[in-house]
């Protein structure tokens, strides 16, 4: 909640800095994070399908739901859903989407690294174990399954720095080159990387896999592939652009 609260106000300044309609912003937060928030739901579902299958052979119908509404969400589920309602209300609304994803995903890192904390808290999306420095032993945890007088590495507490020094790179950008574009390439490239790799540390296993590689990895994997072809797309474009303006300007 607290990391919701930072990146509220600071996603309201920056939509400020580029001087937006403080209600038709408003609007599109909500949207945006009512499809984020279902679609986090929707991939802890996916990924947690054969767990939640078992929970309703064993327990009451009524029970075995309620356990499923208050059990966790998944960012990059959020992610998806946001991006699509989105780009959904932006195009409704005929604003940029480009202009207006660089705005959400400024303050979105800052976002997530107060989650990340807050799992660091409760206990889930622990690391592997490791008997080392800065190695965290857990007494009681919010997740039944967090490995309990375990020394384990505190991956979530690591995602949350590079999460914040990606926001700092990502503030930057917006603030001083304002480049939409760049805001959200940087992003893309940048936590895919920082997840795919963080994975391989976490020792959670209610992530989902195939091929030995994780869910998130494998959203990882295309988010990355997506971005770099984009973003020859669009140099391609550019690079084209610039020698036919070059070339009206010989002639």
């Amino acid at each position: 909640m607290i990391g919701i609260g930072v990146a509220a106000v600071i996603g309201l300044l920056l939509a400020r800095h580029r001087k937006y309609e403080f209600f038709d912003f408003m609007l599109v937060v909500v949207i945006t994070l009512l499809s984020a928030l279902a679609g986090a739901k929707i991939l802890s579902i996916i990924v947690n399908w054969n767990l939640i299958v078992n929970l309703f052979e064993v327990l009451p119908a009524m029970e075995a739901l309620e356990i499923v509404i208050r059990s966790g969400f998944v960012f990059y589920g959020g992610l998806i859903g946001g991006v699509i309602g989105l780009f959904i209300t932006c195009k409704v609304k005929k604003v940029s989407f480009i202009e207006y994803a660089s705005v959400f995903g400024v303050p979105l890192c800052i976002g997530h690294a107060f989650g990340r904390v807050g799992c660091f808290l409760g206990g889930c999306c622990y690391g592997i174990e490791y008997d080392g420095i800065l190695s965290h032993v857990y007494e009681t945890a919010i997740d039944a399954s967090t490995p309990i007088g375990v020394p384990l590495l505190p991956i979530q507490l690591i995602e949350a720095v590079l999460l914040m020094l990606l926001f700092s790179v990502l503030l930057f950008v917006f603030l001083k080159l304002n480049n939409s574009k760049l805001v959200i390439y940087l992003y893309a490239l940048s936590y895919s990387v920082i997840r795919f790799v963080l994975e391989f540390f976490r020792g959670d296993a209610e992530r989902g896999s195939l091929f030995s590689i994780s869910t998130s990895q494998w959203i990882s994997i295309i988010i990355f592939s997506v971005a770099v072809i984009l973003l020859v797309i669009e140099t391609i474009k550019r690079i084209k652009n610039k020698r036919q303006t070059t070339n009206v300007i010989d002639k």
